[in-house]
């Protein structure tokens, strides 16, 4: 038995197990690759969503160790099937022969270059391998996860809405509806797609009474700044100024803006009921007699004994705009406003019969 015929019955040993084992690595990568994705928390962790305007996808960046991992047990079952293809072999190439001892130390050489190849690949390929992997799964998890992707457009729609409101109201939101998905679709990988969808369907049913409960507390809220800036021109006494101050803070409060940003929203309804009932408390109290003087029509009008007329009509067009009882949202409000209308016009009429005494008594004296 020369060393040639054992060199060539090694190769020959070893190209057929190589290459089994490669098809064994590529068949058997989808498998632990799901298996993964429904068991391994480093592997969740290294799955997100890649967001789009309207392409919602999965981006895979597994940390090094649970790559590794992977790679390892793929090269491990590709290294036994390869073992035991050379085995097999080896042993039928012994029993067929007439010198079956070529064939077994040919058999014994092409296990170690095997073993060697395997690990080798490993070590030196590991960073195209790692990227092969990678990419591998992302196109596993979004084959797999197909049927969630709509759903979670749509939660992402809600989640848009949801910010705007925030924004309207001044605060920021801070929970991660995506990131909420991304966990649940995790989460129940090992049961399978079906599953995930229930979970994306209640996240989605939330997030739509949580949109309803903002746009409704931003309504309130936005009602009572209308309010507070309904009183801010009629009252200039020290009193009424610290009332405005009062409201103002609380609306702009650190405690209101935190039960809307941590979505505690019975506390911010209760919040904002207290605002409201202040407001309404300081706007039923307001003074609304009619005025007797040309002082009271000043003060009424908010404006002074030099201001032109021209400009006091311009005052009495933007009241007009604000105290109109259409505008009103109920009975009771209608009625102050009504109310009002009639103190603005009361107060026209007597500065305005003033301005023409005033006239009148001018041109008198100049004649």
């Amino acid at each position: 038995m020369s060393a040639q015929f054992l060199t060539i019955a090694t190769l020959l040993s070893t190209a057929i197990p190589l290459i089994v084992g490669t098809g064994a690595f590529l068949v058997t990568l989808p498998w632990r690759i799901d298996a993964a994705l429904q068991t391994d928390p480093p592997m969740h962790l290294g799955q997100n969503f890649i967001v789009s305007k309207d392409y919602v996808g999965w981006t895979s960046r597994s940390d090094h160790n649970a790559q590794r991992a992977l790679l390892l047990r793929l090269v491990l079952d590709a290294t036994l099937v390869a073992l035991i293809v050379t085995l097999v072999q080896a042993a039928a190439f012994a029993c067929a022969s007439a010198i079956p001892l070529l064939w077994s130390l040919s058999g014994i050489f092409a296990s170690v270059i095997v073993v060697f190849v395997a690990f080798s690949t490993l070590w030196l390929g590991e960073a195209h391998l790692g990227a092969l992997i990678n990419r591998a799964v992302q196109r596993h998890a979004n084959g797999k996860f197909a049927p969630a992707i709509q759903l979670v457009l749509e939660i992402r729609e809600i989640a848009q809405q949801i910010s705007d409101a925030y924004e309207t109201m001044g605060v920021k939101a801070t929970a991660d509806v995506l990131e909420t998905c991304r966990r649940a679709v995790l989460e129940h990988a090992s049961i399978g797609p079906p599953s995930a969808v229930v979970a994306l369907t209640a996240i989605k049913s939330k997030s739509e009474q949580d949109l309803a409960t903002i746009q409704h507390l931003t309504t309130s809220l936005a009602d009572a700044r209308t309010k507070l800036e309904q009183i801010r021109p009629i009252h200039a006494t020290e009193t009424t100024r610290e009332s405005i101050e009062k409201i103002r803070s609380s609306i702009f409060s650190r405690h209101l803006a935190d039960a809307l940003q941590d979505a505690r929203w019975d506390e911010a309804h209760e919040l904002l009921k207290d605002i409201h009932a202040t407001v309404d408390q300081l706007l039923a109290s307001r003074d609304l007699s009619m005025p007797r003087s040309l002082e009271d029509a000043y003060r009424i009008l908010n404006v002074g004994e030099e201001t032109p007329l021209r400009s006091i009509k311009f005052v009495i067009n933007a009241y007009r705009r604000v105290w109109h009882p259409d505008l009103a949202h109920d009975e009771a409000e209608s009625r102050r406003f009504k109310l009002r209308m009639q103190q603005i016009h009361v107060a026209w009429d007597i500065i305005r019969k003033a301005r023409d005494q005033r006239n009148d008594d001018g041109n008198a004296r100049s004649k």
